[in-house]
C-alpha cells in the first residue's frame, strides 16, 4: 500500500529534495576510505564505479554532505544510514553536532548477518 506514497529520488546530499519534509530519510551512500579502495577484495570496484563507493579520506565526505542539508527536509522523523565497518560511532557523533534546527531524541545501531555494526538510525525532534 505505499507505491502511491513512495517516491526515489537520485542526487548529491539533500539537493534533490531540499524543498521537501519527510518523516524518514534512509540514505546508502558511498563510505569506503579513497585511499582503501583498492585493498577490499577482487569484488569491490568490478561492479560499481568508483564514484559509488569512494566515500573521501575517511570515508565520511557524503555523510556530512547529507547531514548538512538535513534540518531543511525533517524535523521529527527518522534517519537511516548504511556504515561501513566501524562507522557507526563516528556517524553518531557527526550526527549529534548538527546545528540546533534539530536535536537527535534516539539511536540505533543495527547489525548485519555476520554481526557487524552496519546501520545507524536516529530518531530526530524538531527545535522549531
Amino acid at each position: 500500500g505505499l507505491a502511491a506514497r513512495t517516491e526515489f529520488k537520485v542526487g548529491s546530499g539533500v539537493e534533490p529534495v531540499e524543498r521537501d519534509r519527510f518523516d524518514l530519510v534512509v540514505s546508502y551512500q558511498p563510505y569506503i576510505e579513497s585511499d582503501g579502495l583498492g585493498g577490499r577484495g577482487p569484488d569491490v570496484g568490478l561492479y560499481d564505479p568508483r564514484g559509488a563507493l569512494d566515500g573521501g579520506a575517511d570515508g565520511l565526505d557524503l555523510y556530512r554532505l547529507i547531514l548538512r542539508g538535513l534540518p531543511g527536509v525533517i524535523g521529527l522523523g527518522w534517519v537511516v544510514f548504511e556504515v561501513g565497518d566501524d562507522q557507526a560511532d563516528a556517524v553518531l557523533a557527526l550526527m549529534a553536532r548538527q546545528p540546533d534546527s534539530y536535536a537527535v531524541d534516539s539511536s540505533r545501531v543495527y547489525l548485519d548477518m555476520a554481526g557487524r555494526r552496519r546501520c545507524v538510525a536516529v530518531k530526530t525532534l524538531t527545535r522549531d
